[in-house]
């Protein structure tokens, strides 16, 4: 099995990779063995369910299990400029930090200009105790489960492709990984309800060797002609608009198994839409290889602009003001909710809307309704609030029919919330403005700070075989209202944020501290690719994170896995990146990890630290709507909510059944 998949695998889906054995011979001895596995386990953050130890404990790869998993979880192995840090860096006077730096500096940058590449820039000698003693848990173990090496790749890809979202880089990564492992029965009961997640699966499906193959395949992935046009289209991108005879005689195939009218529904929603299909079309070559005359007479009628789009119906109704736009446009709810902004603008009374809109909420997916909300926190402030609140009004009321209508596991049964570690009223939810960075829990989740932790450290570790370098900032807000920039080019220890220096090289890493007793509001960190690559993506290794810190002592590890609230490796195509912030008052921190054109230590956007529609807002209305019982006893209930995988059968995973978007 390919380690780079196994990696994203347990990274992205908190899934492992074994060999499985015969339960069979299954002994006292092997279960023991397997239950100190999983205690060992702890130490990199992560434990199996008691199903899963049974799993393992028959497997061949019992005694080499925890080394495997190690090997699959980065680490941050080098030493800071000052080891000894944050003592280090608050016990030595500014200007001695300061000549280190300008040393370093021509060291490296300067001995470059001179002669050329260097591979290390001097550092200060470090003559204190050594780090290696372990930090004390703080944080709660990670669940993971195992899957068969026959069973991973499909079980990747099905994971993936089944959400409502597009896909983060390195769930892309992971998808492309496991295509090659799938077989052509598995792909034809894939469902792929985001159509830009379909577009990644279509080529290689198409290239399948057994056309008829090729053709169920993709016949069942794809909903409708819309989608093979839109795939088609991008495919023919991808090969430089050159494709195979047999390719061409497949996709037409592949639009004709579709009745004719699905076709005319997808041929022309609007006028852009026109043009793009007619090209398709054309390089397809499709009155040479059509055998449908309903279908090729169709086409005939899109080429000579016979026929009008849906679209341009709508806009003729609207531009009238004509009562019968509403109605119209409730033939395609999801286009409705797109439009509720322009049609109040219009003056369409808002309870006509509400007479369209409701009865047909069902049938419009929550993702959609979710993002729409989302967008109206992203809108100008100086607009027209009593619209912005009709809207929202309005949006929540749909969101609230949709989900008295749709069936999900919570209904109508007693429901215990197991959320101790996350701050439901402080998680914004993302859709389509989620981080494109990855990780298993997504961007937005607030994380409560255990009341035990002081310190959070926020770190970097890179490497590459080019001299790269990379920058923590952190900007904060005191509590006396006063600005604090921490950083290479600010101050490097100030109201209780320590930085332990700007590294230039390759195999480096730089941690910032942020004392959660200092008097500071809110402390905003940021990642800068300063020198070496023209983006986070190209650097082979970039790791970054933000860990809670339970012990200071000089003699104590800098960096423990076990205690991360969140870590990644950092794969976006840009050079700097709001990675996330703390709000020390109330004490949680989120991950944000959303490009920063404005560099360093500036403050983000103010829409990125507010929360207009929160997770608990949403779970209100998921649990009103569908008639859920809370009850403030694990024993009683039927089902228990968490955020991560579930210990048990009766545990319902908000990451794992999407239920941001799938509900």
């Amino acid at each position: 099995m390919n380690e780079r998949f196994e990696k994203l695998l347990l990274s992205e889906l908190h899934m492992a990779v074994f060999a499985p054995g015969d339960p069979a011979v299954l002994t006292d001895e092997m279960l023991c063995q397997a239950m100190t596995l999983n205690e060992n386990l702890c130490a990199l953050g992560f434990v199996l369910t008691a199903e899963d130890v049974a799993r393992i404990a028959v497997s061949p790869e019992l005694p080499g299990f925890y080394q495997k998993l190690e090997a699959l979880c980065p680490s941050v192995d080098a030493r800071p400029m000052y080891p000894g840090f944050p003592q280090q860096v608050m016990e030595m006077p500014e200007a001695m930090l300061r000549m280190h730096q300008l040393i370093h500096y021509f060291s490296t940058y300067g001995m470059m200009a001179l002669f050329g590449g260097v591979s290390r820039g001097w550092v200060p000698a470090y003559d204190g105790p050594e780090r290696s003693v372990s930090q004390t848990a703080v944080l709660k173990a990670h669940v993971i489960t195992l899957v068969s090496e026959e069973e991973a790749a499909f079980t990747a890809l099905r994971t993936l492709l089944q959400r409502r979202e597009r896909l983060t880089n390195p769930e892309l990564m992971l998808a492309e990984l496991a295509l090659p492992g799938c077989r052509a029965e598995e792909l034809g009961t894939l469902e792929v309800p985001f159509k830009e997640n379909l577009e990644l699966l279509f080529p290689l499906v198409l290239a399948l060797p057994d056309r008829e193959a090729a053709l169920s395949g993709l016949r069942s992935l794809c909903a409708h002609t819309g989608d093979v046009l839109r795939c088609a289209r991008s495919f023919l991108r991808q090969r430089h608009y050159h494709l195979r005879t047999a390719e061409k005689k497949t996709l037409v195939r592949l639009l004709e198994r579709y009745p004719a009218r699905n076709l005319r529904e997808n041929l022309i929603q609007s006028l852009q839409a026109r043009e793009r299909n007619l090209e398709v079309l054309q390089y397809l070559d499709y009155n040479r290889f059509a055998r449908s005359p309903e279908h090729r007479e169709l086409v005939r009628a899109l080429r000579s602009g016979e026929l009008q789009s849906w679209h341009a119906v709508s806009e003729q109704l609207l531009r009238a003001r004509d009562p019968a736009a509403l109605s119209h446009l409730a033939q395609r709810p999801g286009y409705l909710v797109r439009t509720l902004g322009r049609l109040l603008r219009l003056g369409y009374p808002a309870e006509a809307i509400r007479e369209q809109l409701l009865p047909a909420a069902g049938q419009v997916s929550a993702h959609l309704l979710l993002k729409t909300l989302r967008t109206l926190s992203f809108l100008s402030r100086d607009g027209d609030d009593a619209e912005r609140e009709k809207t929202a009004e309005i949006l929540r009321e749909a969101l609230a029919e949709h989900f008295r209508r749709v069936e999900t596991p919570l209904k109508d049964r007693k429901l215990y919330l197991a959320l101790e570690d996350i701050d439901p009223v402080h998680s914004s939810l993302e859709t389509e403005d989620r981080s494109a960075g990855g990780g298993y829990v997504r961007s937005g989740i607030a994380y409560r700070i255990p009341d035990g932790v002081r310190y959070l450290r926020f770190f970097v570790y890179w490497n590459d075989p080019w001299q790269v370098d990379v920058d923590l900032h952190a900007g904060a807000k005191a509590s006396d209202g006063m600005s604090v920039n921490v950083g290479w080019n600010g101050d490097y220890h100030d109201r209780g944020v320590v930085y332990s220096g700007d590294m230039t090289c390759s195999d480096s890493a730089e941690y910032i501290d942020i004392d959660l007793e200092a008097p500071l509001e809110k402390v905003w960190t940021n990642l800068h690719l300063y020198y070496g690559r023209p983006s986070f993506r190209e650097i082979e290794t970039c790791y970054v994170g933000m860990m809670a810190v339970s012990d200071l002592g000089e003699d104590v590890e800098l960096y423990d896995r076990r205690n991360c609230f969140f870590s990644h490796e950092i794969t976006q195509e840009n050079d700097a990146l709001f990675y996330g912030f703390v709000d020390v008052r109330r004490r949680f921190l989120r991950y944000v990890g959303q490009p920063n054109p404005n560099l360093w230590a500036s403050s983000p956007p103010e829409e990125r630290m507010r929360t207009d529609y929160s997770l608990q807002d949403y779970l209100d209305c998921l649990f009103a709507a569908q008639g859920v019982q809370l009850v403030s006893d694990p024993e009683e209930a039927e089902l228990i909510l968490t955020l991560e995988k579930g210990q048990s059968e009766k545990e319902i995973s908000l990451v794992e059944q999407n239920f941001f978007l799938e509900s």
